[in-house]
């Protein structure tokens, strides 16, 4: 029984750990999915030779037949042109970023460092092996038009995301002369937020209908994600811009956006803390040591002064051997002549 509880300790202790060797050891979510040709980021940290800090190093993405699919070396080949090492590698951070995500981006995925000095530094993170899914678009049809967007986007703020967007109406996906819009907040709206058309007044600078409505192409594109991007849209399509005819279709599917904090944001802000708490507890623990120190000096001071003095405002002796040679004299003086003189018996000498 203790046999076996001790190999589940072990298992459990070698998966928190990643199995790495010591002084080695990388922190890493071991699995993400990201929805087809959306982009994700998957935060890392990673210690090598007991050390968070580097100069100079190199960083490489592989993935399990250990091929280089994105690395920091400029001049070294990759596989993967939307897999893109955005960390720090001197900081520590090995963060990795996938753009414009493809079916043929899932598989198992490992982080390698080396010293671009002298090599003395070569090591692959294999025991903590990322496994990256790609999920497909969905499908949502309504009344003779169809749309195929994703109905929920999360972007990390300051972060870009795309969002792949196509529609046909009564069975065509190529039209002459149409407008594209997104609208904000509901179908209703006349606010947009992005559009091909250049007479309309957008809301969002940061929003982009990169998609080509004349095709059946309603893409869009949000870069720099801010937290007011928060919110539900919707397409909307102008068949004949030269008409005075309505012809305008807008489709009731919806997309949510979230813009989640940035991770960066966050650990600067916990840092931040950290060292003014820090700095405040040593302030708090100089001043209380100065004000015991001024107390125990100030008392040792009272109790020296009214040490050397008798109760009754006296002098006190100076010195015991004083106070004994003292006593002593004034017994040999009494011892003298008075007691020769009161006895007969006495011989003085």
């Amino acid at each position: 029984m203790w046999f076996h509880f001790s190999i589940v300790l072990l298992l459990l202790w070698k998966s928190i750990l990643g199995a790495e060797r010591p002084g080695y050891s990388i922190f890493v979510k071991s699995s993400f999915s990201v929805q087809e040709s959306l982009c994700v980021t998957n935060p890392c940290t990673f210690i090598a030779t007991n050390r968070g800090g580097f100069r100079n190093y190199r960083g490489i993405c592989l993935n399990s037949p250990d091929q280089v699919v994105s690395t920091n070396v400029k001049s070294r080949s990759f596989l993967k042109q939307n897999f893109h090492l955005t960390g720090n590698l001197d900081n520590g951070v090995c963060t990795l970023t996938i753009t414009d995500a493809m079916r043929e981006n899932v598989g198992a995925y490992y982080f390698r460092f080396e010293d671009s000095i002298n090599n003395s530094i070569n090591y692959n993170y294999v025991s903590s092996l990322v496994n990256v899914k790609v999920t497909g678009i969905k499908c949502q049809e309504t009344l003779g038009s169809s749309i195929h967007v994703n109905g929920s986007v999360s972007v990390q703020e300051g972060h870009c995301v795309f969002i792949p967007c196509t529609f046909s109406i009564h069975t065509k996906n190529s039209f002459l002369f149409s407008l594209g819009y997104w609208l904000i907040g509901s179908k209703s709206s006349q606010s947009y937020a992005a559009t091909n058309d250049r007479y309309a007044t957008v809301q969002k600078s940061n929003f982009h209908l990169v998609g080509n409505p004349e095709n059946g192409d309603c893409s869009l594109a949000i870069t720099d994600a801010r937290k007011e991007d928060e919110g539900v849209y919707y397409f909307q399509f102008d068949e004949d811009k030269y008409t005075s005819k309505s012809s305008k279709v807008t489709f009731p599917e919806e997309v949510k956006v979230v813009v989640t904090a940035s991770r960066t944001v966050e650990s600067r802000t916990v840092t931040s803390r950290i060292i003014v708490w820090t700095v405040f507890s040593n302030f708090a623990t100089l001043v209380l040591t100065v004000v015991a120190l001024h107390r125990y000096l100030k008392k040792n001071m009272e109790n020296s002064q009214s040490g050397n003095r008798h109760p009754n405002g006296a002098p006190v002796a100076q010195s015991s051997y004083e106070e004994l040679t003292e006593q002593t004299d004034g017994t040999y003086e009494i011892m003298k002549t008075p007691l020769c003189g009161k006895l007969s018996s006495c011989k003085c000498f």
